[in-house]
């Protein structure tokens, strides 16, 4: 009895007492809108600029080359604008004196620009391939070109690659081998 005595008066206090309800659950976290996402992407992203020297073939004398007669390349240099968009893929900006050697008072007339999208591999051997629209002011025509290649990334900053530039509109395909640096923001 003289412990029952305790929990019979503890009894109306426990009735009185106010029913405890369960946590509510947290709110839901509020969806971010587009325009956060790109804030927050661009606040990420990755830019780079590379110069390079080059050697490039046109078409019919690249089939030249592979018989062993060089005698037909350029040699040109150029500065490419890369833009990290997401896993692997660059929106690319270059541009390019196509013939240093053959420069006749005027490098615009040697000279061409590109913006295309690149999809490479983080590999230190890394096959890329560009799709892109182009412009080069010896023809004075726009183009539209997908390119194929192989990059060899030496270090971090120094790399070296081999492409094929094919452009839909115009005979105007070329091989280019590429060597440069590149400079990571």
């Amino acid at each position: 009895m003289k412990r029952l005595l305790p929990l019979l008066l503890a009894l109306p206090l426990y009735a009185a007492a106010p029913a405890q309800t369960p946590a509510k659950p947290a709110p839901a976290p509020a969806k971010a809108s587009l325009l956060d996402l790109s804030k927050a992407y661009v606040q990420n992203a990755t830019v780079s600029v590379e110069t390079f020297a080059a050697y490039s073939v046109d078409r019919g004398p690249f089939e030249n080359v592979l018989r062993g007669n060089f005698e037909h390349g350029k040699f040109g240099t150029g500065l490419a604008l890369n833009i990290d968009l997401g896993t692997h893929v660059f929106a690319q900006i270059d541009s390019i004196i196509n013939a240093v050697d053959d420069v006749n008072g005027s490098t615009v007339d040697n000279s061409s620009v590109s913006l295309g999208l690149q999809f490479n591999t983080p590999l230190k051997v890394a096959p890329f391939a560009l799709v892109g629209i182009g412009h080069r002011w010896d023809g004075d025509y726009w183009n539209t070109h997908a390119e194929a290649g192989l990059r060899l990334n030496l270090s971090k900053r120094v790399y070296a690659s081999a492409s094929y530039r094919h452009t839909f509109e115009e005979a105007a395909d070329y091989g280019q081998v590429r060597a440069g640096l590149g400079y990571k923001f």
